[in-house]
């Protein structure tokens, strides 16, 4: 049901017809794993995707490329983008917050940065 690509709202999820009880019963079984407040995933997402959306940001530099199946010399840590006036943040050991303008517009629900964006 739940594109591993893609990060989901609460109204996304009331608009596939789930209600809220189903929603929680979805997540108490693991069908839906619930990232932060109003962000939900696939459990089938990449370990960067649910790091990035546990943070608030999305998948960005070294490990948006790696995802991309560029080689890179060190993947350890989760690079993550935020906006510049982002706040709230939920800081994880082994993450790389980058504080970045993003040049190329990530779509509604999208859980990485552009190949430009992760280049830059």
């Amino acid at each position: 049901m739940l594109h591993p690509d893609h990060a989901y709202c609460h109204a996304d999820l009331k608009g596939f017809g789930l209600s809220q009880r189903e929603i929680t019963a979805s997540v108490r079984w693991g069908a839906i794993v619930r990232a932060r407040q109003g962000v939900y995933l696939a459990p089938a997402s990449a370990p960067g995707v649910h790091v990035a959306a546990r943070v608030g940001g999305l998948v960005g530099c070294v490990s948006a490329l790696a995802a991309l199946g560029v080689f890179v010399r060190d993947a350890t840590a989760t690079h993550v983008q935020v906006s510049v006036h982002a706040t709230r943040l939920r800081l994880e050991p082994d993450v790389r917050v980058h504080w970045a303008p993003l040049r190329v517009p990530v779509p509604v629900g999208g859980v990485s940065v552009d190949l430009l964006d992760a280049l830059i």
